[in-house]
């Protein structure tokens, strides 16, 4: 059987003619499509738990294993103070707290000199990072640079800290990525390119046949020629 085959080059160069050819107006339409598909696809990665890769986050530090403690945040001789409840009773409670340069310290507290006391909970098993998918944000702009989107996350810092595993007030954060690319992603932004421009061509198909005689039609690619139904090379 004959194979036929078409060169990389050649279909860069039709890429490169039809984006040319395109309005800045479809060219930010195009980009807005590709950039809330990847913006929807990061969201579930997170939800997911996973990176780009498919490899899973890594797992956050267990306080206490299995199920969740109980947490007492107050004011205590003029100091704030957030602990992990050990054990409460009556007159006061037991708890531990975590530095960076101490380590774990466990110290009991009179309940008499505790005020604004807020009582919490900590899920070992609780999923992380899911606050940032409402930050996530796609933007198109359409300037004398050019057209694009871009996607970044309204929440900046702390983002950035937990994408990259840097370290924050001597804190060494693990890196979960929170924006990525696979290779499933640019299959499918490639796919949504090439849609468009199908949806733009039966467009112009459409009105070709359905012009009035004499009468000038605005193509969305200005290669078009109308009269003859053809590109413009």
């Amino acid at each position: 059987m004959d194979e036929t085959s078409l060169n990389t080059d050649e279909i860069n160069e039709i890429l490169e003619y039809f984006i040319a050819a395109m309005r800045p107006s479809q060219m930010k339409a195009i980009m807005l499509r590709v950039g809330r598909y990847l913006r929807d696809k990061n969201k579930k990665r997170i939800t997911a738990q996973v990176n780009s890769d498919g490899s899973p986050y890594r797992p956050r530090k267990k306080i206490t294993s299995p199920g969740s403690m109980k947490t007492a945040t107050f004011q205590y001789n003029g100091g704030a103070h957030k602990v992990f409840v050990i054990r409460e009773t009556a007159k006061g409670l037991l708890g531990f707290y975590v530095r960076k340069d101490s380590g774990t310290n466990y110290r009991w507290f009179t309940k008499a000199k505790m005020s604004e006391v807020k009582y919490g909970r900590v899920n070992a098993g609780k999923k992380m990072l899911t606050g940032f998918r409402k930050n996530l944000k796609v933007k198109a702009s359409t300037d004398q640079g050019g057209t694009g989107a871009k996607l970044y996350y309204q929440a900046g810092k702390a983002a950035y800290t937990h994408h990259l595993g840097l370290v924050e007030n001597g804190v060494q954060y693990p890196a979960r990525q929170l924006l990525g690319l696979s290779e499933e992603d640019k299959l499918e932004a490639i796919n949504l390119i090439m849609g468009y421009f199908d949806e733009v061509l039966s467009n112009l198909g459409h009105e070709n046949r359905s012009k009035k005689k004499g009468k000038n039609m605005v193509s969305p690619f200005t290669g078009y020629n109308h009269a003859t139904g053809q590109f413009e090379w």
